[in-house]
């Protein structure tokens, strides 16, 4: 038992830091606004230049004028919004906190189940006697 006690707290202190460095070092979103107004969103991580996310954007998009069916005046609210151009290669995304949550405790609690089945099956489907039953 003491065994199980010392892998679940490694194993929950392990998830946990993973977990707390991936939420640290989560991508943030960048707007930046092309020569003739045009608005893109784009993911990176902590740290990234501006430069780096525009030349991104004009890498993927080009200098376009205008989105379609935003050249109308007054044209919808939409056009006011950036463009969502994704994220820069190489950015990780922010931690799944229901997954780590789950694997943290999922696999302790399996192996204690699973541990518990084996002695039972090994003390051969006893159980112990209740203090009722004792002469």
């Amino acid at each position: 038992m003491r065994a199980w006690i010392s892998f679940a707290l490694v194993w929950i202190a392990a998830i946990a830091a993973t977990g707390a460095v991936s939420w640290i070092d989560r991508p943030q979103q960048f707007v930046v606004t092309n020569s003739k107004g045009v608005k893109y969103a784009v993911r990176a991580s902590q740290g990234t230049s501006e430069r780096d996310v525009i030349s991104f954007v004009r890498s993927k998009y080009g200098e376009e004028d205008q989105l379609p069916g935003c050249l109308t005046t007054p044209h919808p609210a939409s056009c006011d919004a950036p463009v969502n151009a994704g994220a820069l290669p190489g950015t990780g995304s922010p931690p799944n906190v229901w997954y780590l949550s789950a694997l943290g405790l999922g696999v302790p609690a399996s192996i204690l189940l699973g541990a518990i089945g084996i002695y039972w099956v090994l003390a051969g489907f006893s159980t112990r006697p209740s203090a009722s039953n004792k002469g």
